[in-house]
């Protein structure tokens, strides 16, 4: 609890934070675009495209035993269900795009194994061979 008068300093946002947001959204959008001509309906779309946004970088928090990241912001899941909402409503508009979407995706999942090593940088050799592992998730997926 503050005191009158004190106001609650924010958050330090990392160099990454908008990236990572924006990584987040493209996942969401590959991963329905990558599905939307099976006649998947709204619900489906929202669930399979936060799941692929999401799933890897719970694995790789998991594996190397830091705090899963959208559970901490969870700014991280509006992204997601932002683009899978966008790609399964306009997803027409990106399919024109798609060529554009797949280099970004390819970009995002090198970011985020770079943010995974940035995140658990230890000295201990349990800690490195928990860092190695953490790029895995982001490279099985591309």
């Amino acid at each position: 609890m503050l005191r009158r008068g004190l106001k609650e300093t924010p958050k330090r946002v990392s160099r990454f934070y908008y990236f990572e947001i924006l990584g987040t959204a493209v996942f969401a959008i590959t991963g329905v675009l990558a599905v939307t001509r099976r006649g998947l309906d709204v619900f489906g779309a929202l669930v399979l495209g936060v799941v692929t946004a999401l799933g890897g970088g719970t694995v790789r928090d998991v594996i190397i035993r830091v705090p899963v990241l959208w559970i901490e912001d969870f700014n991280y899941v509006w992204a997601a269900a932002i683009g899978a909402l966008a790609a399964f409503w306009i997803g027409s508009l990106f399919r024109s795009t798609y060529r554009t979407l797949l280099y970004l995706d390819a970009l995002g999942a090198a970011l985020f194994a770079v943010i995974a090593a940035d995140r658990r940088s230890s000295p201990t050799s349990a800690d490195r061979w928990r860092s190695s592992w953490a790029c895995s998730p982001p490279s099985a997926a591309g």
